[in-house]
């Protein structure tokens, strides 16, 4: 909310803090720096590229086996 121009005052009322610098103290991480870490260790994520990974492994070795047996005139 605070990168999008909300004040943090009213950040700090909504969160229900006395002090304003409770508020800004949870202010300070921003969602960019927040998402990237995100992403970084996100399981679901590795688990993709992994998947990714292993598809295009799985599809090199097909077309070279295709390759192979059509050099040597053989059906797939």
């Amino acid at each position: 909310m605070l990168e999008n121009g909300v004040d943090v005052h009213f950040i700090q009322a909504m969160l229900g803090h006395t002090s304003i610098e409770t508020t800004t103290i949870n202010t300070r991480v921003s969602l960019t720096k927040l998402s990237a870490v995100y992403e970084r260790t996100n399981p679901a994520r590795a688990a993709r590229a992994l998947a990714r990974e292993t598809n295009g492994e799985r599809e090199s070795l097909l077309e070279s086996l295709d390759a192979d047996a059509d050099e040597d005139g053989t059906a797939a």
